[in-house]
Protein backbone atom coordinates (compact mmCIF):
# COMPACT_ATOMS: atom_id res chain seq x y z
CA UNK A 1 0.00 0.00 0.00
CA UNK A 2 1.23 3.83 -1.13
CA UNK A 3 0.57 6.41 1.01
CA UNK A 4 0.61 10.45 -0.01
CA UNK A 5 -0.47 13.31 2.07
CA UNK A 6 -1.81 16.59 0.70
CA UNK A 7 1.09 18.76 0.36
CA UNK A 8 -1.38 21.63 1.69
CA UNK A 9 -2.10 19.22 4.63
CA UNK A 10 1.01 18.16 5.43
CA UNK A 11 3.40 21.38 5.68
CA UNK A 12 2.48 23.32 8.48
CA UNK A 13 2.40 26.36 6.71
CA UNK A 14 3.31 29.26 8.45
CA UNK A 15 3.49 33.20 7.87
CA UNK A 16 6.74 35.47 7.15
CA UNK A 17 7.05 39.09 6.75
CA UNK A 18 10.94 38.24 4.99
CA UNK A 19 10.93 38.55 1.72
CA UNK A 20 12.77 35.78 -0.48
CA UNK A 21 15.54 36.99 -3.09
CA UNK A 22 15.83 35.90 -6.66
CA UNK A 23 18.24 33.86 -8.24
CA UNK A 24 19.88 35.25 -10.80
CA UNK A 25 20.15 33.97 -14.60
CA UNK A 26 17.86 31.63 -16.12
CA UNK A 27 14.71 30.39 -14.74
CA UNK A 28 15.26 26.98 -14.23
CA UNK A 29 12.26 23.97 -14.54
CA UNK A 30 11.65 22.01 -11.22
CA UNK A 31 8.95 20.33 -9.74
CA UNK A 32 5.35 22.09 -8.93
CA UNK A 33 5.07 19.66 -5.97
CA UNK A 34 7.05 17.54 -3.88
CA UNK A 35 6.26 14.03 -2.76
CA UNK A 36 4.85 13.87 0.00
CA UNK A 37 1.76 11.51 2.04
CA UNK A 38 -1.43 11.45 2.15
CA UNK A 39 -3.10 12.37 5.17
CA UNK A 40 -6.22 10.52 6.34
CA UNK A 41 -8.59 13.97 5.99
CA UNK A 42 -7.55 13.94 2.34
CA UNK A 43 -8.71 10.10 1.96
CA UNK A 44 -11.77 11.22 3.64
CA UNK A 45 -12.65 14.26 1.68
CA UNK A 46 -12.16 11.67 -1.81
CA UNK A 47 -14.62 9.66 -0.53
CA UNK A 48 -17.21 12.52 -0.80
CA UNK A 49 -16.59 13.73 -3.87
CA UNK A 50 -19.73 13.22 -6.20
CA UNK A 51 -19.36 10.86 -9.19
CA UNK A 52 -21.56 11.57 -12.64
CA UNK A 53 -24.02 9.24 -13.15
CA UNK A 54 -23.44 6.33 -16.00
CA UNK A 55 -24.52 7.71 -19.47
CA UNK A 56 -23.59 8.26 -23.05
CA UNK A 57 -24.71 10.35 -25.66
CA UNK A 58 -23.48 9.57 -29.29
CA UNK A 59 -20.02 10.49 -29.65
CA UNK A 60 -18.25 12.65 -32.29
CA UNK A 61 -14.89 13.42 -32.21
CA UNK A 62 -15.60 17.36 -32.65
CA UNK A 63 -17.28 17.53 -29.88
CA UNK A 64 -13.91 15.72 -27.33
CA UNK A 65 -11.47 18.11 -29.22
CA UNK A 66 -10.16 21.36 -29.51
CA UNK A 67 -10.59 23.81 -26.20
CA UNK A 68 -11.29 21.87 -23.15
CA UNK A 69 -11.43 22.29 -19.87
CA UNK A 70 -9.90 19.18 -17.68
CA UNK A 71 -11.65 18.84 -14.22
CA UNK A 72 -9.79 17.22 -11.23
CA UNK A 73 -9.99 16.37 -7.48
CA UNK A 74 -5.94 17.56 -6.71
CA UNK A 75 -4.80 15.39 -4.18
CA UNK A 76 -1.80 17.46 -3.61
CA UNK A 77 -3.54 20.85 -2.76
CA UNK A 78 -6.59 19.05 -1.31
CA UNK A 79 -9.30 20.26 -3.91
CA UNK A 80 -11.22 20.22 -6.15
CA UNK A 81 -9.94 22.06 -9.45
CA UNK A 82 -10.19 22.56 -13.82
CA UNK A 83 -7.58 23.97 -16.09
CA UNK A 84 -8.34 24.84 -19.87
CA UNK A 85 -5.91 22.33 -22.39
CA UNK A 86 -6.22 21.66 -26.30
CA UNK A 87 -6.25 18.34 -27.76
CA UNK A 88 -5.46 17.99 -31.29
CA UNK A 89 -6.38 15.48 -33.69
CA UNK A 90 -3.16 14.08 -35.98
CA UNK A 91 -4.71 11.13 -37.52
CA UNK A 92 -8.56 11.19 -37.79
CA UNK A 93 -9.14 8.06 -39.44
CA UNK A 94 -7.21 6.61 -36.62
CA UNK A 95 -8.80 8.82 -34.02
CA UNK A 96 -5.33 9.80 -32.63
CA UNK A 97 -5.14 12.76 -30.76
CA UNK A 98 -1.93 14.72 -28.49
CA UNK A 99 -2.73 17.26 -25.95
CA UNK A 100 -0.08 18.79 -22.78
CA UNK A 101 -2.26 18.76 -19.50
CA UNK A 102 0.35 20.96 -18.38
CA UNK A 103 -0.65 23.49 -21.12
CA UNK A 104 -2.25 26.20 -18.51
CA UNK A 105 1.44 26.40 -16.67
CA UNK A 106 3.59 26.53 -19.54
CA UNK A 107 5.33 22.94 -18.93
CA UNK A 108 6.29 21.50 -22.27
CA UNK A 109 4.55 18.12 -22.13
CA UNK A 110 2.85 15.92 -24.63
CA UNK A 111 0.42 13.16 -24.04
CA UNK A 112 -1.07 10.59 -26.85
CA UNK A 113 -4.64 9.51 -27.37
CA UNK A 114 -7.24 7.70 -28.85
CA UNK A 115 -10.49 8.38 -29.63
CA UNK A 116 -13.00 5.91 -30.62
CA UNK A 117 -15.87 7.59 -32.16
CA UNK A 118 -17.94 4.42 -32.63
CA UNK A 119 -17.09 2.55 -29.11
CA UNK A 120 -17.62 6.27 -27.53
CA UNK A 121 -14.73 6.02 -25.45
CA UNK A 122 -11.25 8.01 -25.01
CA UNK A 123 -7.91 6.32 -24.08
CA UNK A 124 -4.63 7.44 -22.70
CA UNK A 125 -1.96 4.77 -22.85
CA UNK A 126 -0.35 4.60 -19.33
CA UNK A 127 3.21 4.28 -18.38
CA UNK A 128 3.49 6.69 -21.50
CA UNK A 129 6.54 8.82 -21.39
CA UNK A 130 5.74 12.72 -21.67
CA UNK A 131 8.48 14.86 -21.23
CA UNK A 132 11.90 15.24 -19.33
CA UNK A 133 13.31 17.77 -16.85
CA UNK A 134 16.14 18.00 -14.63
CA UNK A 135 15.51 15.06 -12.89
CA UNK A 136 15.00 12.63 -15.89
CA UNK A 137 12.10 11.24 -17.88
CA UNK A 138 8.44 12.29 -17.18
CA UNK A 139 5.60 9.79 -17.71
CA UNK A 140 2.08 9.63 -17.03
CA UNK A 141 1.49 6.69 -14.70
CA UNK A 142 -1.50 5.68 -12.76
CA UNK A 143 -2.62 3.64 -9.54
CA UNK A 144 -5.57 1.55 -8.93
CA UNK A 145 -7.41 2.58 -5.73
CA UNK A 146 -9.85 1.85 -3.58
CA UNK A 147 -11.12 3.53 -0.46
CA UNK A 148 -12.03 1.23 3.05
CA UNK A 149 -13.12 4.32 5.75
CA UNK A 150 -10.63 6.58 5.08
CA UNK A 151 -7.56 4.98 4.35
CA UNK A 152 -7.18 4.75 0.70
CA UNK A 153 -5.37 1.63 -0.70
CA UNK A 154 -2.88 1.98 -3.84
CA UNK A 155 -1.49 -0.18 -6.17
CA UNK A 156 0.05 0.83 -9.92
CA UNK A 157 -2.24 0.23 -12.38
CA UNK A 158 -1.39 -2.88 -15.32
CA UNK A 159 -3.76 -1.85 -17.24
CA UNK A 160 -2.40 -0.80 -20.31
CA UNK A 161 -4.59 2.37 -21.14
CA UNK A 162 -6.73 4.56 -19.17
CA UNK A 163 -10.41 4.69 -20.37
CA UNK A 164 -12.66 7.78 -20.43
CA UNK A 165 -16.39 7.03 -21.86
CA UNK A 166 -17.86 10.17 -24.24
CA UNK A 167 -20.98 11.35 -23.65
CA UNK A 168 -21.43 14.77 -25.49
CA UNK A 169 -18.85 16.99 -25.26
CA UNK A 170 -17.89 15.56 -22.01
CA UNK A 171 -15.28 12.42 -21.49
CA UNK A 172 -15.65 10.73 -17.58
CA UNK A 173 -12.51 8.73 -16.89
CA UNK A 174 -12.67 5.51 -14.67
CA UNK A 175 -13.66 6.67 -10.93
CA UNK A 176 -11.01 4.28 -9.17
CA UNK A 177 -7.79 5.66 -10.48
CA UNK A 178 -5.17 8.18 -9.70
CA UNK A 179 -2.89 10.23 -12.34
CA UNK A 180 0.46 10.83 -11.44
CA UNK A 181 2.84 13.26 -13.52
CA UNK A 182 6.56 12.20 -12.55
CA UNK A 183 8.69 9.01 -12.27
CA UNK A 184 6.87 5.81 -10.64
CA UNK A 185 10.73 4.87 -10.06
CA UNK A 186 11.79 7.97 -8.68
CA UNK A 187 8.60 9.10 -6.12
CA UNK A 188 11.09 11.12 -4.12
CA UNK A 189 11.36 13.61 -6.89
CA UNK A 190 7.76 14.69 -6.83
CA UNK A 191 5.58 15.19 -9.06
CA UNK A 192 3.87 17.60 -11.18
CA UNK A 193 0.45 16.49 -10.47
CA UNK A 194 -1.84 13.62 -8.49
CA UNK A 195 -5.12 13.49 -9.23
CA UNK A 196 -8.70 11.64 -9.08
CA UNK A 197 -12.06 12.04 -10.53
CA UNK A 198 -10.73 13.11 -14.11
CA UNK A 199 -13.29 14.61 -16.38
CA UNK A 200 -12.73 16.43 -19.58
CA UNK A 201 -15.37 19.01 -20.94
CA UNK A 202 -15.65 21.49 -23.74
CA UNK A 203 -14.48 24.72 -22.39
CA UNK A 204 -16.38 27.70 -22.61
CA UNK A 205 -14.84 29.97 -25.06
CA UNK A 206 -12.96 33.02 -24.31
CA UNK A 207 -14.07 36.82 -25.05
CA UNK A 208 -11.37 39.19 -25.95
CA UNK A 209 -11.77 42.23 -23.90
CA UNK A 210 -8.71 44.11 -25.27
CA UNK A 211 -6.42 46.54 -23.13
CA UNK A 212 -5.94 46.45 -19.17
CA UNK A 213 -3.60 48.73 -17.07
CA UNK A 214 -2.14 46.82 -13.99
CA UNK A 215 -0.10 48.60 -11.00
CA UNK A 216 1.60 44.91 -9.93
CA UNK A 217 2.68 44.85 -6.75
CA UNK A 218 2.24 40.79 -6.14
CA UNK A 219 6.12 39.72 -6.66
CA UNK A 220 7.09 43.16 -7.20
CA UNK A 221 7.44 45.10 -3.25
CA UNK A 222 9.47 41.33 -2.95
CA UNK A 223 12.64 42.62 -4.98
CA UNK A 224 12.79 46.29 -4.55
CA UNK A 225 12.40 48.24 -1.59
CA UNK A 226 9.54 50.74 -3.18
CA UNK A 227 6.15 49.65 -4.31
CA UNK A 228 5.55 49.71 -7.76
CA UNK A 229 3.46 52.83 -8.61
CA UNK A 230 3.50 52.33 -12.85
CA UNK A 231 0.65 50.90 -14.75
CA UNK A 232 1.41 49.35 -17.77
CA UNK A 233 -0.40 47.88 -20.86
CA UNK A 234 -1.46 44.07 -20.40
CA UNK A 235 -4.08 42.13 -22.37
CA UNK A 236 -7.24 40.54 -20.53
CA UNK A 237 -10.25 38.30 -21.21
CA UNK A 238 -13.06 36.52 -19.89
CA UNK A 239 -15.60 33.73 -19.78
CA UNK A 240 -18.53 34.19 -22.02
CA UNK A 241 -21.17 34.13 -19.25
CA UNK A 242 -19.24 34.29 -16.60
CA UNK A 243 -17.14 36.85 -14.46
CA UNK A 244 -13.90 34.49 -14.55
CA UNK A 245 -10.94 36.64 -16.35
CA UNK A 246 -7.33 35.64 -17.66
CA UNK A 247 -5.03 38.70 -17.29
CA UNK A 248 -1.73 38.32 -19.66
CA UNK A 249 1.52 39.00 -18.29
CA UNK A 250 0.71 40.59 -15.09
CA UNK A 251 3.96 40.54 -13.67
CA UNK A 252 5.86 42.06 -16.48
CA UNK A 253 6.94 44.88 -13.81
CA UNK A 254 8.79 42.26 -11.64
CA UNK A 255 10.12 40.87 -14.71
CA UNK A 256 11.73 43.62 -15.93
CA UNK A 257 13.20 44.53 -12.32
CA UNK A 258 14.93 41.04 -12.49
CA UNK A 259 16.03 41.14 -15.65
CA UNK A 260 13.81 38.03 -16.96
CA UNK A 261 13.09 37.53 -20.71
CA UNK A 262 9.63 36.61 -21.69
CA UNK A 263 5.86 36.90 -20.22
CA UNK A 264 5.15 35.64 -17.11
CA UNK A 265 2.71 33.34 -16.63
CA UNK A 266 -1.39 34.76 -16.77
CA UNK A 267 -3.67 35.58 -13.65
CA UNK A 268 -6.67 34.01 -13.37
CA UNK A 269 -9.52 35.60 -11.13
CA UNK A 270 -13.69 34.75 -10.40
CA UNK A 271 -15.14 37.50 -9.63
CA UNK A 272 -18.95 35.81 -9.22
CA UNK A 273 -19.22 37.99 -6.16
CA UNK A 274 -17.50 41.55 -6.91
CA UNK A 275 -16.83 42.18 -3.47
CA UNK A 276 -14.75 39.15 -2.90
CA UNK A 277 -13.08 38.34 -5.62
CA UNK A 278 -10.81 34.80 -5.77
CA UNK A 279 -7.26 35.12 -6.95
CA UNK A 280 -6.99 31.32 -8.24
CA UNK A 281 -3.53 29.50 -7.56
CA UNK A 282 -0.99 31.12 -10.36
CA UNK A 283 2.69 30.50 -11.21
CA UNK A 284 4.87 33.69 -10.78
CA UNK A 285 7.57 31.69 -13.17
CA UNK A 286 10.23 33.16 -10.94
CA UNK A 287 12.73 30.30 -8.97
CA UNK A 288 14.27 31.56 -6.22
CA UNK A 289 16.07 28.03 -5.49
CA UNK A 290 15.91 24.99 -3.91
CA UNK A 291 15.15 26.30 -0.66
CA UNK A 292 11.85 28.17 -1.50
CA UNK A 293 11.27 26.69 -5.12
CA UNK A 294 8.94 27.99 -7.64
CA UNK A 295 7.03 31.40 -6.05
CA UNK A 296 2.73 30.75 -6.54
CA UNK A 297 0.77 33.30 -5.52
CA UNK A 298 -3.41 33.89 -4.36
CA UNK A 299 -5.72 35.52 -2.66
CA UNK A 300 -5.50 35.18 1.16
CA UNK A 301 -9.44 33.80 0.81
CA UNK A 302 -8.20 30.78 -1.08
CA UNK A 303 -5.19 29.98 1.23
CA UNK A 304 -7.18 30.57 4.12
CA UNK A 305 -7.40 26.64 5.08
CA UNK A 306 -3.94 26.12 3.99
CA UNK A 307 -2.81 28.02 7.54
CA UNK A 308 -2.99 26.87 10.99
CA UNK A 309 -5.26 28.96 13.00
CA UNK A 310 -6.97 32.15 12.14
CA UNK A 311 -5.76 34.42 9.22
CA UNK A 312 -7.35 37.54 8.76
CA UNK A 313 -8.72 37.94 5.01
CA UNK A 314 -8.20 40.42 3.62
CA UNK A 315 -10.76 40.82 0.16
CA UNK A 316 -10.50 41.95 -3.57
CA UNK A 317 -12.97 43.62 -5.00
CA UNK A 318 -14.41 44.65 -8.48
CA UNK A 319 -15.87 47.92 -9.21
CA UNK A 320 -16.95 50.11 -11.88
CA UNK A 321 -18.67 53.27 -12.87
CA UNK A 322 -20.37 52.66 -16.38
CA UNK A 323 -18.17 50.59 -18.39
CA UNK A 324 -14.46 51.08 -16.12
CA UNK A 325 -13.81 48.57 -14.33
CA UNK A 326 -11.08 48.42 -11.55
CA UNK A 327 -9.93 45.06 -9.70
CA UNK A 328 -8.23 46.67 -6.08
CA UNK A 329 -6.13 44.07 -4.23
CA UNK A 330 -5.12 45.98 -1.15
CA UNK A 331 -2.15 45.37 0.60
CA UNK A 332 -1.97 41.73 2.20
CA UNK A 333 -4.73 40.76 0.05
CA UNK A 334 -2.40 38.44 -1.96
CA UNK A 335 -0.23 35.68 -0.73
CA UNK A 336 3.09 34.43 -2.21
CA UNK A 337 3.52 30.71 -1.56
CA UNK A 338 6.94 28.94 -2.12
CA UNK A 339 6.37 25.05 -1.91
CA UNK A 340 9.59 23.73 -1.43
CA UNK A 341 9.77 25.58 1.97
CA UNK A 342 6.02 25.39 2.61
CA UNK A 343 5.71 28.69 3.64
CA UNK A 344 3.21 31.42 2.84
CA UNK A 345 4.64 35.40 2.32
CA UNK A 346 2.29 38.29 2.86
CA UNK A 347 2.21 40.51 -0.38
CA UNK A 348 2.70 44.01 0.39
CA UNK A 349 1.62 47.19 -1.56
CA UNK A 350 -1.66 47.38 -3.51
CA UNK A 351 -2.61 45.88 -6.86
CA UNK A 352 -4.72 47.27 -9.39
CA UNK A 353 -6.01 46.34 -12.70
CA UNK A 354 -8.43 48.55 -14.88
CA UNK A 355 -10.39 47.62 -17.75
CA UNK A 356 -12.95 48.32 -19.86
CA UNK A 357 -16.19 46.22 -20.38
CA UNK A 358 -20.16 47.12 -21.25
CA UNK A 359 -21.77 46.57 -18.18
CA UNK A 360 -24.57 44.37 -19.01
CA UNK A 361 -21.58 42.15 -20.56
CA UNK A 362 -20.96 41.33 -16.79
CA UNK A 363 -24.18 39.81 -16.14
CA UNK A 364 -24.53 41.04 -12.36
CA UNK A 365 -27.34 44.24 -12.83
CA UNK A 366 -29.55 44.71 -10.13
CA UNK A 367 -32.06 41.65 -11.10
CA UNK A 368 -34.80 41.20 -8.36
CA UNK A 369 -35.04 37.34 -6.91
CA UNK A 370 -37.32 35.99 -5.04
CA UNK A 371 -35.68 34.37 -1.92
CA UNK A 372 -38.72 31.71 -2.50
CA UNK A 373 -37.25 30.72 -5.64
CA UNK A 374 -35.73 27.19 -5.45
CA UNK A 375 -31.82 26.88 -5.25
CA UNK A 376 -30.37 24.56 -7.54
CA UNK A 377 -26.97 23.09 -7.77
CA UNK A 378 -24.96 21.52 -10.93
CA UNK A 379 -21.46 20.30 -11.16
CA UNK A 380 -18.91 21.92 -13.50
CA UNK A 381 -20.28 19.18 -16.30
CA UNK A 382 -23.45 20.89 -16.28
CA UNK A 383 -24.90 17.80 -14.02
CA UNK A 384 -27.78 18.48 -11.10
CA UNK A 385 -26.52 17.63 -7.78
CA UNK A 386 -28.95 17.17 -5.11
CA UNK A 387 -26.58 17.54 -2.06
CA UNK A 388 -22.95 19.03 -3.58
CA UNK A 389 -20.23 18.77 -1.24
CA UNK A 390 -16.41 19.24 -1.29
CA UNK A 391 -15.97 21.30 -4.41
CA UNK A 392 -16.72 23.98 -7.20
CA UNK A 393 -20.08 24.23 -8.15
CA UNK A 394 -22.77 26.11 -10.18
CA UNK A 395 -25.30 27.80 -7.72
CA UNK A 396 -28.57 29.02 -9.85
CA UNK A 397 -31.66 30.61 -7.94
CA UNK A 398 -34.12 32.45 -10.24
CA UNK A 399 -32.44 33.80 -13.10
CA UNK A 400 -29.22 34.38 -11.27
CA UNK A 401 -26.47 32.36 -11.91
CA UNK A 402 -23.01 31.97 -9.84
CA UNK A 403 -19.81 29.50 -8.98
CA UNK A 404 -19.36 28.88 -5.68
CA UNK A 405 -17.09 26.87 -3.82
CA UNK A 406 -18.40 24.10 -0.69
Amino acid sequence: MKKLYSLALACAVTLSASAVRPVKGEIKTTRLAQSVEFKQEAAGALAKVKKAPASRAEANIDDVTGSMDWSYYDLMYDGAYSDEFTITVTDAKKGEVTFNLMEAYDIPFTFKGTIDVEAGTFSIPNKQKIGTDSDGDIYFFVTDFTIEGEEINETLSKAASVLGTIDGETVTFTENQIWYLGDPDNAEAGFYMVSAFNVFSKAVPWEDLGKASIVENITYSFFNEADNTKALSTNIKKKEGQMYFCVENPLQATYTLLEFNGASPALYFDATDPDNVIVEFCSTGINVGEDYGILEYACSAFLEDMVEGTLTVTKITLTHEDDQWTLTAPNKSLMLYAPAAGSLYWCPGETTIKFTMPADAAGIENVAVSEDAPVEYFNLQGMRVANPEAGIFIRRQGSNTSKVRL
